[in-house]
This record gives C-alpha cells, structure tokens and sequence, in this order.
C-alpha cells in the first residue's frame, strides 16, 4: 500500500513539473525578448478627449517606443529621458494641465527622438446634464424632435454615450416667446409617436416635461428654488433638473457655437397623474392668462387685464380633462364647484358660509407662503393651479409654478415688487376675504411660524440656493449661459424684454440681490405676520 502511494504521489509531482514546463515555453515564445533593445521610433497617443475647462483639466499621454524591426520595446529598456511637448496648457510629466485653447497639439522626445504630433480637440463638457434639441422639420402643430441626453452623474461630454428619445414639442409661454433663448413642451413618444413614459434626467417616470429658460430670470434659478420648496412643503410638487442645452437647428449633428443655448430647467409638467388625479373623477385647474382656443371659464369677478402690451382675461383655465377629452357637461360641472367656492369666499359675512366643505386651506396656505415669501409677481393672479383629486376631495392648491418674476428682481410700476416691505399673495382677492375669517388667520400664523423652523427657514433656502449656485459655477455653466447671453449682463437685455427689471451687472450681484432680498423679506415677514 505504502508503495502504491509513493508511486501516485511520484506521478502527481511529474505531472506538475511537465505542466510548469509546458507553460514556461507558451510564455517564452509568447513574450519572445526583442533581441535589439535600441529605440528608433516613437508615437504618442492618448484615449481621453480633450475636456476642457470643465474638469481639474488633466490629460494623460502615454508614451510607446519601438526598434528598427517594430517591436515594442517599453518594459525592456529605460530611456534616461522623456518629455512632453504641448502647444497649450502646462505640461506636467506626461500629462497636460488644462489650457484654453480649442485644441492642442503635443509630440513627445525619447532620448532625444521625436515622436509623431497628435492634435487632441475640444469636446463640450459640463458637470450638468447637457440636452442636445435636434427639431425635425419646422415648427407647427404636430412637431417632432429628438433629443439626446448625457447624464452620467459626474461630468458629461458630447462624446460620452447618451439617452436618445424622440418628443413632440411644441413653444410655450406668452411673453417669452420673444426672447431669443426658446421654451417647450415636450412629450416622450415611440416610434408610432404613442405617447411613453421614462425616467428623463433621473425624475420620477413621466411623459410630459418643459423645458424652461431662465432668460428673463438672471439668478438661473428661482424656479428652481420655489419648485424645490414646493417639494419639501406641498403634497403636489414638481421634480426639475438643472441642465445646459444645444438646439441643432440645422439638424446636421455637427453643433455650432450660436446652437448653444445655456442653462435650463428641466421640470414636470403639470398633469393628471404627478398631482394624484384620479382619471375621469378630478380636475386641474389653473388661474391663468388664457388663448382663445384654451377650454376655460370666467368667475363674475375675473376682469381683462393687460400685461406686457398684451390684454389677457383673468380666467380660469381647465388643464383636466384635456382640451380634446373634456365634455360639456363635465365643463359646465368643473365651472359651477369653482363659482359656487368662490361666492362662497365672497360673501359677507364669511364666517357664515362653509367654503372650508370645498377648499384644502392646508394646501392654500402652504401654497400662499411660497408665493408670499418669494414675492411672486405672478402667484394667486396668474400660473396659480388647483386640483380636486375625486369626486369626494376638496380643492387643493399646488404645484406652484412660474417664479421668474420674484425674489426682488422686477422693477415695474411702482417698484413695490423689488421690495422686501409689504404684502403681496395676502392682498389678493380671494385671502384678502379668508382673512376675515379668525380659524384661517390663526391657521395662517401658526403655519408659517412651523414653516420657519424648517422649510422657510433662513438656512434652508440659503442652502438651496447656495447648492444650485455652486452647481452652476463650478463646472462653468453660468459663465459660459452669459457669454451666449451677454446683452442680460450689459443692460442691453432692456431692448428685448423692457425696463421691468432691477438692473445687475454680474451673476455674484444678482444672487446677492436675491439672497439679501429674501432674508430682508423673511425678516419682515417675521414681524408682520403675527400682526394680520
């Protein structure tokens, strides 16, 4: 037995020795030494585009080196010297240090042999998602487009790989369709234009997004910042994504310099299903300007009012059911609840009427104080929605929308708006009469006094902003937004869009505006609350 085993143990280790043989020769042919190690020739590639300077701006050469016969020789030999040669930035070892230039061109030398040039060109990158618009024929009333999204969480290039998606769009907004930097709807469709859903930029699933330019709204971002309040306060929010977009108009895919568009928010659009409607029970309505096709009605108080040398109805406009789905009598319904609340709201006394039965006046308050606080020129006239989610629900405020014209920065008029001082939401038609009631005044108080300690608080909304600022500058998205938008910082923006507004001359001056508007205002608004 004893000898069986020494035997098997005996083959076991012959065994291994012919595999480690085996394996050494595979390696020697296939490692095979170059016999002359003297360097004739040199390349100098890389595989990371040139970035820009959006990034810490590194780039990394890498260096070969070859015998007469083509071999490669790194690992073989150890030149005594290699150097880089950049035609922009600062060399670093084998690495560029960021430059300004559009493009660079580098050769390397070892031991004295140069290498061939390599030309590296610019690639747009942002620390922002970055959209690509590519409109598919003209604009009318069934427009198509495509648009490629790079999201990848840190920085983005347009050489990285994207998110492709086909959207019908269509222009929106009313005054700002003048202004040279456009806005859409989109709506997510397949390859049948069939309306789809997807998680663009990150939000929750959707079909329906805008895409909102900050033009008028020199800070980028006090959209951004009501919309973000709304999300810690409101029951019905809006998602939004700050990004930097090109429009190909020529639809070539080669983008040029006046194809770059600048900062947007990306939001949700407002529809049945990011408020929790449920189909064919609830409505959405909105207290809007309104177009002649618009499905709406008008309250017996809603006037003609005219704004931006355009006259608009002060109405309300049905958003759901949509203006195809909706029927007379669902119309005729949706019209008789609002008038019905508001004689109710109206009526003298009110504290003998049951408007609470129809109204959420947690979701009106909550609502109001956003507008209130950021002073909204808009809040409770126009862009104002309300929503009813059954049959059974009250009427509840939200999302809030449309804050371009707040925070201190429009000058019309008497100027009362770029003021901290003085109510604005509370005076509007509507709360002025819910004043008049003790259980809504009390309610009013005690909420924005909760509403300080956290949402409204000091810190939150500095940090707010102070994020998306951050967000903006560090990548370099707010200078490059204003080198395609100069006439916003050099006073020529007045041309385009009229002496309404405060007059800064640089982006730090326009956030420092609307920060010190905003504290000065919660200060005030501190002392003067208590006091309704």
């Amino acid at each position: 037995m004893l000898c069986k085993r020494n035997l098997l143990r005996a083959a076991k280790i012959a065994a291994g020795v012919l595999l480690a043989v085996l394996l050494s020769v595979i390696f020697i042919y296939s490692s095979k030494v170059p016999r002359d190690l003297a360097i004739a020739s040199v390349t100098v590639d890389t595989t990371q585009m040139f970035l820009g300077d959006n990034l810490e701006g590194k780039i990394r050469f890498g260096v070969t080196y070859y015998n007469k016969k083509g071999e490669v020789l790194n690992g073989y030999v150890s030149p005594r010297d290699i150097k880089l040669y950049s035609t922009g930035g600062v060399v670093d070892g084998l690495e560029v240090i960021d430059t300004e230039s559009d493009s660079i061109t580098v050769y390397c030398t070892v031991d004295g042999i140069k290498s061939n040039e390599l030309t590296v060109t610019r690639v747009f990158s942002s620390n922002l998602p970055i959209m690509v618009f590519t409109p598919k024929g003209n604009l009318g009333e069934n427009s198509y487009a495509t648009i490629k999204v790079y999201d990848n969480g840190s920085y983005n290039t347009l050489d990285d790989e994207c998110d492709t998606y086909s959207v019908k769009y269509s222009k929106r907004g009313k005054w700002s369709t003048v202004f040279p930097k456009p806005q859409y709807n989109i709506k997510l469709v397949d390859e049948k234009n069939q309306e789809i859903s997807a998680a663009l930029l990150g939000m929750t699933a959707g079909s329906d997004f805008v895409m909102n330019n900050p033009y008028a709204d020199k800070s980028l971002i006090r959209n951004y910042l009501a919309y973000n309040l709304g999300e810690q306060i409101l029951e019905a929010s809006l998602e939004s994504r700050l990004c930097e977009v090109w429009i190909d108009r020529n639809g070539n895919g080669e983008l040029a310099e006046n194809e770059y568009f600048g900062v947007y928010l990306i939001c949700e659009k407002i529809t049945r299903k990011n408020v929790g409607v449920v189909k064919n029970e609830g409505y959405i309505v909105a207290r809007d300007k309104v177009d002649a096709d618009d499905v709406y009605f008008t309250l017996p108080s809603d006037i003609y009012r005219k704004y931006h040398g355009l006259v608009y109805p002060f109405a309300h406009r049905v958003k759901y059911p949509t203006e195809s789905k909706i029927t007379k009598s669902q119309l005729k319904d949706i019209q008789e609840e609002i008038t019905d609340l508001h004689n109710m709201i109206t009526a003298e006394p009110i504290t003998e009427t049951a408007y609470k039965d129809l109204i959420d006046i947690e979701s009106y308050i909550d609502a109001l104080l956003i507008n209130e606080v950021m002073k909204n020129a808009d809040g409770f006239f126009f862009s104002t929605y309300f929503y009813k989610e059954n049959a059974e629900s009250k009427l509840k405020s939200g999302p809030v929308w449309d804050f371009d014209l707040s925070a201190g920065n429009l000058n019309r008029e008497t100027g009362a708006l770029s003021k901290p001082e003085g109510f604005y939401m509370l005076e509007t038609e509507w709360t002025v009469q819910m004043l008049k009631d003790p259980e809504f005044k009390a309610a009013l108080r005690s909420r924005y006094a909760e509403l300080r300690e956290g949402a409204l608080s000091d810190e939150n909304i500095i940090g707010i902003i102070d994020g998306a600022v951050e967000l903006l500058c560090e990548g370099g998205a707010v200078e490059r937004n204003f080198d395609r938008f100069p006439e916003l910082m050099d006073g020529r923006y007045k041309e385009i869009i009229g002496d309404f507004f405060v007059e800064t001359k640089s982006y730090d001056e326009e956030i420092s505006l609307m920060k010190s508007f905003l504290i000065n205002r919660l200060e005030w608004l501190d002392r003067e609350i208590p006091n309704i």
